[in-house]
């Protein structure tokens, strides 16, 4: 691997984040499988994002709400950030801290994009549950406008056993099909090839049949869910996604995108967690 990575362990779960994006790249707790999933076939490459984990979005969601952006999904992902070391919380758990700015993302393509001046810190946060914050500072005189995200990979024993629950009646829209609004009726059964954005932060139930688990994923400071999974079209056509590794994989995001891309106003600070916990079936 050419990039750097630390690990962060307490009594009921481990993380390993890669300094490059503050990426967490695998999320375990003691005694189970994998929750946070990461391809075999991934680029652990300066410059290049990993398949898998938790990348962090920013300042745009995929092209951008103008698109034609470049790099996809922003370039906090893929510039390394300054890790601030650790510390023991109160509860036996442990959390990290990283820290971002301008000159961090100076070379980095795209940056010239988002003129403005900003601080992120971010937080992960691991016991018996793994808790991740992003926090959004504008230093800048003037207003700005950013798409974020945590692209969060799930691991599933089976796609096509696994079932989102807590989403019946929320606004969605499947935004490479069509633009029309729709109302969520139910669970979410059909999730192999899904790539649907719905109209409320994540406070819902990933129920996994083949690990026997739910995975509950829960956030504050979040305006939209996205869920995808590239189904075997899509993963075919990924050099850093094995043929079948779709199969075992989940992405439940949350964020702030497209017409809910936030406005941060000088001297303010806008927060984005998301929290990741499991119970067995």
């Amino acid at each position: 691997m050419d990039i750097d990575s630390v690990v962060i362990a307490s009594p009921s779960s481990n993380a390993r984040v890669f300094h490059q994006g503050a990426h967490v790249e695998q999320w375990t707790p003691q005694g189970q499988e994998p929750v946070v999933w990461v391809s075999q076939a991934s680029a652990y490459q300066v410059g290049k994002s990993i398949r898998g984990g938790i990348p962090i979005i920013f300042p745009w969601f995929n092209q951008g709400r103008t698109l034609g952006l470049r790099p996809r999904h922003g370039f906090a992902r893929t510039t390394k950030w300054e890790y601030l070391g650790s510390r023991p919380l109160p509860e036996g758990g442990m959390q990290a801290t990283w820290f971002f700015d301008p000159t961090s993302a100076q070379e980095a393509e795209g940056a010239d994009l988002f003129p403005y001046d900003y601080a992120l810190h971010y937080r992960v946060s691991c016991d018996e549950a793994l808790t991740v914050e992003l926090e959004i500072t504008n230093l800048s005189d003037e207003d700005f406008e950013c798409e974020l995200a945590f692209h969060t990979y799930l691991q599933v024993g089976d796609i096509e056993r696994t079932t989102l629950e807590g989403l019946d009646g929320v606004e969605a829209v499947n935004p490479f099909i069509s633009p029309e609004h729709f109302t969520q009726e139910g669970n979410v059964e059909s999730l192999t090839g899904i790539d649907r954005v719905f109209f409320s932060g994540p406070n819902l139930t990933v129920r996994d049949e083949a690990l026997s688990r739910n995975i509950q994923v829960e956030s504050e400071g979040a305006t939209n869910t996205i869920v995808w999974n590239p189904g075997p079209e899509g993963a075919a056509g990924m050099s850093d996604m094995g043929d079948d590794e779709w199969r075992q994989m989940l992405c439940v995001e949350a964020g702030c995108i497209y017409d809910n891309a936030i406005v941060v106003e000088p001297g303010r600070t806008h927060t984005l967690s998301y929290r990741l916990s499991t119970t067995s079936l």
